[in-house]
């Protein structure tokens, strides 16, 4: 897949050097989703990251005997399923597409085997998941207080 688009509108593609970037995009093949297609589903195994190159991704929580709860919406330039990188590699969220979605792959197993290689890529990686995890808390945190009210 070409990346070249991605640098505009992902953190992660944006930072990278050019041997990094060509690293990136040997490893990057393409999916699309059609509107409602699941990327994955909470608590199945983390085999695969993704940025999303056009489109629109809901992280949702499963809800016993209810529908899902959408957590967050996740657009162009998004990295989707930071769980690839955090023991145990399962989803903690599931990922719908709300509308047709282009996405980037890459395979987590040699995303981290190349990271205990290569001390900088490591040090991207968990970066951008760092980076990536914390805007999620921050906008979990917003949505509760507009559901419970501040005081």
């Amino acid at each position: 897949m070409n990346l070249g688009d991605l640098r505009a509108t992902s953190d992660l593609i944006a930072q990278l050097d050019d041997d990094e970037f060509e690293f990136f995009e040997s490893l990057a093949t393409e999916i699309t989703l059609q509107p409602d297609e699941v990327l994955f589903r909470e608590n199945g195994e983390a085999m695969r990251f993704f940025i999303v190159a056009r489109g629109i991704l809901a992280l949702e929580v499963e809800r016993a005997a209810k529908p899902p709860t959408t957590v967050q919406t996740l657009g162009d330039g998004a990295l989707v399923g930071l769980s690839w990188r955090l023991t145990p590699h399962r989803w903690m969220w599931t990922a719908r597409a709300m509308t047709q979605a282009r996405l980037a792959v890459f395979d987590a197993g040699f995303m981290r085997a190349e990271c205990e290689r290569n001390i900088e890529l490591d040090r991207l990686m968990w970066k951008a998941v760092a980076q990536e995890a914390s805007q999620r808390l921050h906008h979990t945190r917003i949505q509760l207080l507009d559901l419970y009210g501040s005081g």
